[in-house]
């Protein structure tokens, strides 16, 4: 999705990213995000640099925490359009959230694209559980900062 969102609706003059994850270890901080990152930092040149902030849990209070609190979890879904209706129907205002629907041929097995190119280890050099902030730089090719602190600055 964030691939998609890079080069199909992030305007192409916009060279800084700076975005904030949750800290879910099998969604957000799994290697093969960092990975992707990289790539499109340093492979597709799409992005000059990227910064990844990884709230404490619980503290954020984002508009999109918000946004699924107001997805009623309990309605039955046995398909996935059904979940299309649940997620039309959750809010009227400001306005009905757009869905966009896809299909299998939308996801891509990065995985496994980066466990083919050689320039990628295949293992996390180190501990994601623990990092608050990440930053890839262009002028940096073979370095990702990372810190276990977070100051807000």
């Amino acid at each position: 999705m964030l691939n998609d969102f890079l080069w199909n609706f992030l305007d192409l003059q916009v060279r800084p990213l700076e975005i904030f994850c949750d800290s879910c270890g099998g969604q957000n901080k799994n290697y093969t995000m960092f990975r992707f990152l990289h790539y499109i930092v340093h492979n597709t040149h799409r992005l000059d640099y990227v910064k990844v902030t990884f709230p404490i849990r619980g503290h954020s209070y984002m508009e999109p925490d918000k946004n699924m609190g107001l997805i009623n979890s309990h309605q039955r879904a046995e398909i996935p359009s059904d979940w299309v209706e649940i997620f039309r129907s959750a809010r009227a205002k400001p306005s009905p959230f757009d869905v966009v629907e896809i299909d299998q041929s939308y996801f891509r097995a990065w995985t496994n694209f980066f466990n083919t190119k050689t320039d990628y280890l295949k293992k996390c050099p180190f501990r994601s559980r623990p990092i608050r902030e990440l930053e890839i730089h262009q002028e940096h090719h073979r370095l990702i900062y990372y810190r276990e602190s977070y100051n807000g600055a």
